[in-house]
């Protein structure tokens, strides 16, 4: 029989730690081992626009850079426009770290609560919590 203590914790690569390093290494992986799939289309989904801005904005302020050098009339214009690039950029970069701290820190309590059944009885509005340890 399992104690309070033990409740919410898996055993080795499923333990809730386990769990939210997933969704460092590959985006949504931590919510889709804990079965939640649409949160893990979610979460994949915005990480991968954020990285794609990431990587769309460097090469657009490469570029633009590139034709400051090759336009000498117009590298006012071009550098301007390349930080413009940069500071875009860097939006991508801190609302990515944004998103994937907010996936570790889904993965984590999502992990911890796996166990964790809920009723809802709309006689009274209120409902009935219910734990099951599997072995």
């Amino acid at each position: 029989m399992a104690d309070s203590t033990s409740v919410g914790r898996g055993r080795g690569f499923d333990r809730p730690f386990w769990v939210m390093m997933r969704s460092v290494v590959v985006p949504g992986w931590g919510q889709f081992k804990n079965g939640a799939w649409l949160k893990a289309a979610l979460f994949a989904g915005a990480e991968g626009a954020f990285i794609y801005g990431i990587v769309d904005e460097g090469n657009l302020a490469d570029d633009a850079e590139a034709r400051a050098a090759a336009e000498p009339g117009l590298e006012g214009f071009w550098l301007a426009e390349a930080e413009d690039h940069r500071a875009r950029r860097k939006d991508y970069i801190w609302w990515g770290a944004f998103t994937v701290l907010l996936s570790m820190g889904d993965a984590y309590v999502d992990a911890h609560l796996k166990g964790f059944k809920t009723e809802f009885r709309p006689d009274d509005a209120s409902f009935l919590l219910f734990y099951e340890v599997r072995r």
